[in-house]
């Protein structure tokens, strides 16, 4: 979804959208925060050290947008 919205972001619309507010940017950021920054997958020969409360910012980023594309608050125009 990532690469789909930076790709085309002028396909892409919000309910949040303002002339000041950068709404998308914003969803864009919390993509690339969740993609890029953060540890998906663990070794058994080298454990990652990963925070609850790491993993608790990303658990509720993922499903805040999820919650927002599925219920079209965020979607293509």
């Amino acid at each position: 979804m990532l690469k789909v919205v930076e790709a085309k972001p002028e396909k892409w619309t919000t309910v949040f959208e303002s002339s000041d507010a950068g709404s998308l940017e914003t969803v864009i950021s919390m993509m690339r925060m969740m993609w890029k920054g953060h540890l998906r997958h663990g070794n058994p020969e080298e454990p990652i050290d990963v925070s609850t409360e790491q993993c608790e910012m990303i658990v509720h980023t993922a499903a805040l947008l999820v919650h927002w594309f599925g219920s079209e608050r965020i979607k293509t125009v």
